[in-house]
């Protein structure tokens, strides 16, 4: 228990009795916005250029770090407004031909539920997923979850796993989450596309403006949005 711990602690987030937690809360396309309630005392409104709820609480546990080194709270505040995403977290490299094109990093289904409910919670827009899994051993392990978290989307596009150091374990492949989508969500959109170079083209040529095209994984899948980045920009 937090409680139990011989140190000075300090608790934050959005619901029950925390320490830190934020009022106000304005989510926009790539912002974040809220007002910072330091043990009960409201501090100076805070925007940080990073999109989705949970980055909420990321700069709410940034700010109780600040504060309790001995910073001021509203200068932490004004500090988290220069903050820039680091690549592949939500990297939105821009709105091509009217589709918003997105990198992320996301290569566990806890990771890829929260991508996708940060940008179901704030955008307006078909949801088009292009996920390359990482590693056989874990896509054997969480086969079903990463259907289920995936499945959070309106699109989604499966490329063959992304090896990194292992070999192939037989019968564990991107089509069985394909297959796995399909029985349990007929009403989504799920296909299996091999090779990773054909993505892009698929996409150029059926996606939507309006859509956003979010390439998902810790392969080299970034290499998808950079193509149709680069592709529909000119």
């Amino acid at each position: 228990m937090v409680g139990a711990a011989p140190c000075r602690t300090v608790s934050y987030g959005l619901a029950g009795a925390v320490d830190v937690t934020a009022r106000e809360i304005e989510l926009r396309e790539h912002t974040i916005s809220f007002v910072p309630v330091y043990r009960g005392v409201s501090r100076r409104r805070v925007t940080v250029p990073v999109p989705g709820k949970h980055n909420v609480r990321n700069s709410l546990a940034a700010l109780a770090a600040a504060v309790e080194s001995g910073i001021d709270a509203d200068e932490a505040g004004e500090a988290l407004g220069a903050y820039r995403s680091i690549g592949r977290r939500f990297d939105i490299l821009g709105e091509f031909a009217g589709r918003l094109i997105v990198n992320d990093y996301a290569h566990h289904p806890t990771e890829i539920s929260a991508t996708l409910a940060a940008a179901r919670g704030y955008l307006d827009r078909r949801i088009v997923v292009a996920f390359q899994p990482h590693l056989y051993s874990r896509t054997k392990f969480f086969m079903h979850d990463f259907a289920e978290a995936l499945a959070a989307a309106d699109v989604v596009i499966l490329t063959d796993i992304y090896a990194a150091r292992e070999d192939p374990i037989p019968g564990v492949s991107s089509e069985e989450i394909v297959e796995i989508i399909r029985r349990e969500h007929p009403d989504k959109d799920a296909l299996y596309i091999a090779k990773l170079a054909d993505v892009a083209p698929y996409l150029r040529k059926h996606s939507r403006p309006g859509d956003m095209i979010l390439a998902m994984g810790a392969g080299d899948v970034d290499s998808v949005a950079e193509e149709l980045a680069a592709s529909l920009g000119g």
